[in-house]
């Protein structure tokens, strides 16, 4: 298995998951096709994947559960708008009910 087909496998389990993956665990997705990789495999892997994203938006991070894909600190303020939050609408019911 080249290197880019593990970074894309990588890639793509780690926008799967939704949660953060071990490295453990993206080794046992390669097990379970039949062609294991060590841990530093995986981790070059990892790292020439975080690499790539060195000039985008996201990124790839690690953290105490293993590694996820992150929006990078720097775009926060673009992306405040999408996170607004608004004033809950009340019912009428509900209203009358509180004002009891």
């Amino acid at each position: 298995m080249d290197e880019t087909q593990i970074k894309h496998v990588i890639e793509a389990a780690l926008l799967a998951a939704g949660r953060p993956l071990t490295l453990e665990r993206i080794g046992d997705l390669f097990t379970a096709k039949g062609s294991g990789l060590d841990r530093a495999t995986l981790k070059r892997a990892v790292e020439a994947l975080a690499a790539d994203y060195a000039s985008r938006g996201i990124e790839i991070a690690e953290i105490a559960s293993g590694y996820r894909v992150q929006v990078r600190r720097s775009m926060s303020d673009w992306l405040i708008p999408l996170w607004e939050e608004r004033a809950p609408r009340y019912t009428r019911a509900l209203l009358e009910t509180l004002a009891l």
